[in-house]
């Protein structure tokens, strides 16, 4: 599985993040046009929901640092990043016109059909 990495610093320590790509998240970031940069930026800045076993990362217009770009801004508003909670694989990503409500509304657990 091909990795995501990056470092993170502040005033006191440095962290090194890594997450797995999986297949459907490299088809998925070429067909919507999203850079290796605005995945980190969301992981880094957005807000994490904990629902049906994955990791929302949700950027809606209200996390952004204060220093970020107007430009910046317009290609990472409401931006969501689905990662595995079990192996930290990123599974997909997307865009939502109200993405903190999208995630709120969807049900804590998956549902299990019968076959």
């Amino acid at each position: 599985m091909k990795l995501l990495k990056w470092d993170i610093a502040d005033k006191v320590n440095s962290y090194s993040v890594a997450f797995g790509k999986t297949q459907h998240f490299i088809s998925r970031c070429c067909q919507r046009n999203f850079s290796e940069y605005q995945i980190k930026t969301v992981i880094d800045y957005g807000t994490p929901y904990f629902k049906q076993g994955f990791i929302y990362y949700v950027l809606g217009k209200s996390d952004f640092p204060t220093k970020t770009l107007a430009q910046d801004r317009k290609m990472l508003r409401n931006l969501i990043v689905v990662v595995s909670s079990r192996d930290a694989a990123i599974i997909t990503a997307y865009r939502s016109s109200n993405p903190h409500k999208h995630i709120r509304m969807k049900s804590k657990r998956l549902h299990k059909f019968a076959a």
